[in-house]
């Protein structure tokens, strides 16, 4: 289960994307992603919303999908998953995408970690077959690569706070938010959370 929340509030001139990776199935009505189309513009109030709607704000969509599914979303969208009706785990690896000039212009990441990340991806592109690359795209990465080992030591000594999730302040508890009556038994909740691997 994960709340209403919105994902690294930023200045939106450039895009910010999450890419779900999906591991295991998360079906309808059994706990899978939740998102509101239109919220990601500007921050929401999460606990009025969650306090007034619960699980089912206006115009909520319920977007299942299965082990090996891909979902791309705007970082500041809207969105939570219910807990999980169902046994077994329900984990998806999540990849944040964004452009150089949106770390920048959100100035909440510092220049040279930018350029470590820009790096990494140099090293990404050189695994790569030249022709999945636009040629534009290796001309803006670093030439000047040293080893995996090398350049990943110098990400790590290098570390920065993650820009943080938009959540509601305040405990929010109603009649089915967060976990919905029929589960609130504690041990079963305990055994259908959800797990995001960023």
């Amino acid at each position: 289960m994960i709340n209403w929340h919105q994902g690294a509030a930023h200045p939106r001139g450039y895009p910010y994307l999450n890419v779900g990776i999906y591991l295991d199935d998360a079906d309808a009505n059994d706990g899978c992603l939740r998102y509101v189309p239109g919220t990601q513009h500007q921050l929401q109030d999460i606990c009025e919303l969650s306090e007034a709607h619960g699980w089912q704000i206006p115009e909520v969509v319920e977007q299942p999908a299965k082990a090996g599914d891909i979902l791309v979303q705007d970082m500041m969208i809207l969105h939570g998953s219910p807990p999980n009706r169902s046994d077994g785990v329900r984990r998806t690896i999540y990849v944040e995408l964004r452009p150089a000039a949106g770390i920048s212009e959100s100035g909440l990441q510092s220049n040279p970690w930018m350029q470590l990340r820009q790096r990494w991806m140099g090293m990404v592109v050189r695994r790569a077959d030249p022709s999945d690359w636009p040629k534009e795209w290796h001309e803006d990465l670093s030439a000047d690569l040293e080893t995996d080992a090398q350049e990943i030591a110098a990400i790590s000594a290098q570390p920065v706070p993650p820009i943080p999730a938009f959540y509601c302040a305040r405990p929010v508890e109603t009649a089915d938010y967060p976990v919905p009556a029929d589960l609130r038994d504690t041990s079963r909740s305990q055994q259908h959370d959800s797990t995001e691997i960023v």
